[in-house]
């Protein structure tokens, strides 16, 4: 076999992979795009009327609770971060639960011997 032929060989094998890679990349972009669609159509029917109920529940105006964009995962987003600002942080910081475990290993200890405190 001649340099040429190995040359021309060559040249073939990498035409043929990078049209082999660009027919695969592009049947992975449509799957993910089938499914991105999917999901957001998912979030549209499911999630957005749950948070619009209750940010409506809450008494959120509707101008703060509509989105600039038609995407439904910001509008998702938007909506429950208006919905956050306004019930506030639902947790108890971590000293108050440090004192009341405290208290309730208290309780049990004195019980257990006997003993009650106040």
């Amino acid at each position: 076999m001649g340099a040429w032929e190995t040359v021309l060989a060559a040249a073939g094998g990498l035409v043929l992979g990078v049209g082999l890679g660009l027919a695969l990349a592009r049947a992975r972009e449509r799957d993910l795009l089938r499914r991105l669609r999917n999901d957001q159509a998912r979030v549209r029917a499911s999630i957005v009327p749950v948070l619009e109920w209750r940010a409506e529940a809450l008494g959120i105006p509707a101008a703060d609770r509509q989105s600039l964009s038609d995407d439904p995962i910001e509008l998702a987003i938007g909506l429950s971060a208006s919905i956050a600002r306004v019930e506030g942080d639902p947790n108890l910081a971590f000293s108050d639960t440090v004192e009341v475990s405290r208290a309730e290993l208290s309780g049990r200890r004195g019980a257990r011997d006997g003993k009650r405190r106040a």
